[in-house]
């Protein structure tokens, strides 16, 4: 069976071809017409344009409404004849240039399909199978081919697809972007006579990201930053330096002057600036850009405030809930009823409130200063902010003074309710008015503002108490310090100045600065302290001996006079208790001399001895003359006992059994009714040599005493009847020819 394909025919397999090189799955616009809605990337602006793809003669044009911004011919390569081609600026003509292989294969691919039209069973799925193969080598040979085997003509000029593309012909492209760029390079120019001022968009924009890409735009004016969304707001140009700056648009400063034209309480309905494009898509009537992009330009405005816009629902979206745009349904933002300036700014009021915080108000009046004004405006809030914080915690910490609160507690309750609305009043100013445009929505009243002054003036009384405390602070603690010694020459300044104290710290209250209120303090305390310094160191010197006293005590604690008491002190018959007195007594007085008036400045007690003036501490002064005379009185009492002792007939028998320098050391003491010079060991040796012969009853003078008080009232014979009652328990059972009873003092 043989087959003759009619031109018809080969055209139409040629079109089946031709649709599957395209690797899509779209389906007739016309029925029963190869004309397809087709999207072409305008690749100089980086973004689709909507069109049609022909694929036969270019009279069927008509049948494709509406109209569109371009049409695109893949021209019927067999038996076209003469076609009449109207060249227009928005058609591009591809014309293929059929080779003998391919239409070979191609009339095999047809016939192929045609048989299996006819045939059933097998025979079809054998037809088949070679049609697929046919299809194969067709589509491959186009892929590989592209570049050559299409001429392109547009505007009734004809150049191979090669030419066309010039440099800009990638190997990777596939036929379908070969086509888009041929047919993109040749419309350019007339996409921009159309589209004059249209962005060039910084991401590639097609059908399927279109609507995710201004979902992501709208959201950045809310916060949520994107680098796709960045880049989008760039190419509006409303975006420099990731800061929002709709002025320096041309597409924002068109709508910017729009608005400025606008009467009082006018507005820009949404038909004043929109025009249907087709078929319910809309685009602005000045740049043409698609209703899906242009509420990008009108949140910047609005940001910046320039603007607000009220939705179809009635919702009007200003500066200060941009945060809301991620829950509005993007189409309200497409499509909505009008666009307006936003309420006139309270400038008078916003002045007065930069006034108050410290911030200059001309701030305002500059549009350079604008993003400057808001900065420092946020940045004062937070101080303001972190001081009511701080505040609320110092209150409650070491608030004090002298043992008293630094402020009563009406004035603490004032401060507190000031910490409290402060922190209230400023804690959300940082996304409140973030923006110069969200001034706009700053409602306070001038009598709301002077409300608002005066809890930041009793909250900044706290720096001023704590300044205070910090300057004054060492000079009270002092003089309190001084006032628990309870000394009677200075309770009457203190209550004084302790008067002063008070008046100063209240006075803070009403106005005064802590420092100035601190020197009032000072100038009080400060003779007191004075006044302290004197009498304690008058005190300190009577109570402390000198450095040449402290020499002099010395050379009485090594002095041969004391050497000669300690010696003696072993011998038992001398009653000890009154050189451990003296001994003890030297000891007690204390000795310094470091202590200077400017030492007592920085501490009421000298840091050397510790002197405390309510100790009650006896005068140093003539103590150690004293000292000198008890040890020469000591000395001679001694040395009588001795005599007396050595001299007793029972021990001086004793003698004859000492050795020879024993004896001679007794006669010369016993001679000379004197100590030697320097009493030595050997001296004391000898004394209690020779009393070995008697034997001493030692009685506790204090034990003795209480004997005696517990004494009924008695007769004098009776009195000594019991008093030798009394030495007869001290001295019963030993020999009475060799005791001798010593009374003696315990020693300490």
């Amino acid at each position: 069976m043989s087959f003759t394909i009619a031109p018809a025919e080969l055209n139409r397999y040629f079109y089946t071809v031709v649709y599957n090189c395209l690797e899509w799955d779209a389906k007739e616009y016309v029925t029963n017409f190869k004309i397809y809605e087709y999207d072409l990337n305008w690749n100089s602006h980086n973004i689709f344009r909507e069109g049609y793809l022909f694929m036969g003669l270019p009279g069927e044009r008509s049948t494709a409404q509406p109209e569109r911004d371009f049409y695109i011919h893949i021209m019927p390569p067999y038996d076209n004849g003469n076609v009449d081609i109207a060249n227009l600026p928005d058609e591009v003509y591809f014309f293929f240039r059929s080779a003998d292989e391919f239409k070979k294969n191609l009339e095999l691919y047809a016939a192929a399909n045609q048989l299996a039209e006819i045939s059933e069973g097998k025979d079809k799925e054998a037809y088949l199978n070679k049609a697929k193969m046919f299809n194969r080598q067709l589509v491959k040979y186009l892929s590989n081919n592209k570049n050559t085997c299409f001429n392109v003509t547009y505007k009734a000029q004809m150049r191979q697809l090669i030419e066309v593309l010039k440099g800009k012909y990638r190997p990777d492209l596939t036929f379908k972007d070969t086509i888009d760029l041929a047919a993109s390079i040749c419309l350019d120019e007339y996409f921009t006579g159309k589209y004059t001022d249209f962005p060039v968009m910084k991401t590639r924009v097609t059908r399927k990201n279109m609507a995710g890409l201004a979902r992501d735009s709208f959201d950045y004016f809310a916060g949520r930053k994107t680098q796709q969304a960045r880049m989008m707001l760039e190419s509006f140009g409303v975006l420099e330096d990731d800061k929002i700056k709709p002025e320096n648009s041309k597409y924002a400063r068109y709508y910017i002057d729009r608005l400025q034209e606008l009467p009082p309480q006018g507005v820009l309905n949404y038909t004043d600036l929109f025009e249907e494009q087709f078929m319910g898509a809309y685009i602005d009537k000045q740049f043409k850009i698609s209703f899906l992009f242009t509420p990008i330009i009108f949140l910047s405005l609005i940001y910046a405030g320039y603007a607000v816009i009220t939705l179809n629902n009635g919702k009007t979206i200003t500066a200060s809930n941009l945060d809301e745009i991620p829950s509005i349904n993007a189409l309200d933002l497409y499509e909505f009823k009008y666009i307006s300036r936003p309420a006139k700014m309270a400038l008078a009021e916003l002045k007065k409130m930069f006034e108050v915080i410290g911030l200059n108000p001309a701030l305002l009046d500059l549009p350079k200063d604008r993003d400057n004004s808001v900065k420092q405006l946020i940045q004062a809030a937070q101080n303001l902010c972190n001081d009511a914080v701080l505040g609320t915690r110092k209150l409650s910490d070491g608030f004090e003074l002298w043992g008293e609160p630094l402020a009563d507690s009406q004035m603490k309750a004032r401060i507190q309710s000031a910490c409290d609305k402060v922190k209230e009043e400023f804690s959300n100013y940082s996304a409140k008015f973030n923006t110069f445009a969200k001034l706009n929505n700053f409602r306070h009243t001038m009598d709301e503002i002077q409300e608002i002054e005066k809890q930041i003036w009793t909250l900044r009384r706290i720096p001023e108490y704590l300044d205070f405390k910090s300057e004054c602070g060492d000079l009270v603690s002092y003089i309190a310090s001084v006032q628990n010694f309870d000394i009677d020459e200075l309770k009457a300044s203190i209550e004084d100045a302790r008067a002063a104290f008070r008046t100063a710290r209240d006075s803070i209250a009403e106005g005064t600065s802590g420092t100035d209120a601190a020197r009032a303090v000072k100038d009080a305390l400060e003779p007191v302290q004075q006044q302290y310094i004197n009498l304690y160191y008058d005190a300190h010197s009577k109570k402390r001996l000198g450095i040449e006293d402290a020499q002099r005590k010395g050379k009485i604690q090594e002095s041969l006079a004391l050497k000669n008491l300690r010696k003696l002190h072993s011998i038992t018959i001398l009653p000890g208790a009154k050189l451990s007195d003296l001994e003890t007594s030297m000891a007690n007085i204390k000795v310094c001399y470091e202590l200077t008036p400017n030492e007592l400045k920085k501490n009421p007690i000298c840091p050397h001895c510790h002197f405390d003036m309510s100790s009650h501490e006896r005068n140093v002064h003539g103590l150690l003359d004293q000292i000198d005379d008890d040890i020469d009185e000591l000395t001679k009492e001694w040395t009588k006992k001795l005599l007396e002792t050595v001299t007793d007939p029972l021990v001086l028998a004793q003698k004859q059994y000492l050795n020879d320098d024993q004896q001679k050391v007794i006669d010369d003491f016993v001679s000379t009714k004197e100590l030697p010079k320097r009493v030595d060991d050997f001296f004391v040796e000898s004394i209690t040599a020779l009393l070995k012969g008697f034997e001493p009853v030692v009685i506790d003078a204090e034990t003795l005493v209480e004997k005696l008080e517990q004494l009924q009232p008695l007769s004098e014979d009776n009195f000594r009847k019991k008093l030798n009652d009394i030495i007869a328990s001290y001295t019963k059972g030993k020999d009475e020819s060799k005791l001798r009873i010593v009374v003696k003092r315990k020693e300490n």
